[in-house]
């Protein structure tokens, strides 16, 4: 019979995909009310050829695409922007043979297919599980590696792939993806970056000729120009403001998940190893004994993912719009439970 948490991860896992897919849907119909207008000489043409085009089939045919690149944005560009702004780089056979054998181990055990491995060069202990469709990346810092070894570390990368086994890492990566963008307000459109080349490419390459249907003005005129750079910096205002907005709920969501995750990995990741008391040791060990009561940071989009409410990578001083978020239960009562499950065991 499942326990009250795994209930509870199943019931907030199923809460948060339904914010993000009512969230998807917001967005891409946003999309469509400021690109329809846009698709009018596609109706023309339409008509021209004896084909009407109903508006409603002008609006589906920017939602439904909009919904699929959405989708497709959020696997790619969270899940590489969570890796990057870490600075993450992939384990190797030569640099870190016992961590690879390690976690080869642990996914047998646990019948999930392993996760790829990389490691950040960071002072602060911690580890954390990037997910996606078709794998997952564990990422672990050097400082975990340096404090822990043995049992302690097997429990600790166990947690990690739990969170692989309960498909919660999948879920909450793509739950960062408006919180991300948010914080990293001008990623879409820095020309040196891959989704601001992205942007301007669609902007000066499909947007410009189209946007003639909303724009009075000769084409390619200079006061067409004008007009053309006026209503993208509208329309990139406008969506930001909207993203911003949406992100809160998200965030807020995205909290609550972490921190039922984070029993329901203590306990799956216990009782691969068969050993909860070294998950409990390593938990304090890692937190260094100051267990703060309210466990409010900011709400860096990593930190939802991480074994304990710390940075990873490089200290980021200013992380623009941030919210203060519970991330984690208390690590005290991570540990109290933990050794309540060894005990159990042992009878």
């Amino acid at each position: 019979m499942p326990s009250s948490t795994d209930r509870t991860l199943t019931r907030r896992i199923g809460t948060t995909l339904a914010a993000i897919l009512l969230v998807d849907l917001l967005v891409a119909g946003l999309l469509a009310a400021l690109l329809v207008p846009w698709l009018a000489p596609l109706g023309t043409a339409a008509a021209a050829l004896g084909v009407p085009l109903p508006p409603a089939l002008r609006w589906l045919a920017v939602l439904v695409p909009g919904v699929a690149v959405l989708a497709a944005a959020q696997l790619w560009y969270a899940r590489r922007r969570l890796l990057a702004s870490v600075d993450a780089t992939p384990a190797t056979e030569e640099g870190h043979s016992d961590l690879l054998a390690r976690v080869r181990r642990l996914a047998t055990l646990a019948d999930v297919r392993p996760p790829e491995v990389a490691v950040v060069d960071s002072d602060a202990p911690n580890t954390f599980t990037v997910g996606g469709l078709t794998g997952s990346t564990l990422v672990v810092t050097t400082a975990l590696l340096a404090e822990l070894d043995g049992d302690r570390l097997d429990a600790v990368l166990a947690h990690e792939l739990a969170h692989v086994a309960n498909r919660d890492a999948a879920v909450l990566t793509l739950a960062t993806f408006l919180p991300a963008l948010v914080e990293d307000r001008t990623a879409l459109v820095r020309p040196r970056t891959a989704t601001g080349v992205a942007t301007w490419t669609v902007c000066l390459v499909v947007g410009y000729p189209l946007a003639a249907a909303v724009v009075d003005a000769p084409p390619f005129s200079a006061s067409y120009t004008a007009a053309y750079v006026g209503l993208v910096l509208a329309c990139l205002l406008l969506g930001g403001i909207v993203v911003g907005i949406l992100a809160l709920p998200a965030t807020v969501l995205a909290g609550r998940l972490a921190r039922a995750r984070e029993f329901a990995a203590d306990r799956a990741g216990a009782l691969l190893t068969g050993d909860p008391a070294s998950l409990a040791l390593a938990l304090e060990r890692l937190d260094g004994g100051e267990r703060p009561s309210t466990d409010a940071r900011r709400s860096e989009a990593v930190v939802h993912l991480c074994l304990l409410p710390q940075e990873a990578g490089s200290e980021n001083e200013d992380a623009g719009f941030t919210l203060d978020v519970r991330t984690h239960p208390d690590t005290g009562r991570r540990i109290e439970r933990l050794r309540s499950l060894a005990a159990e065991l042992e009878e």
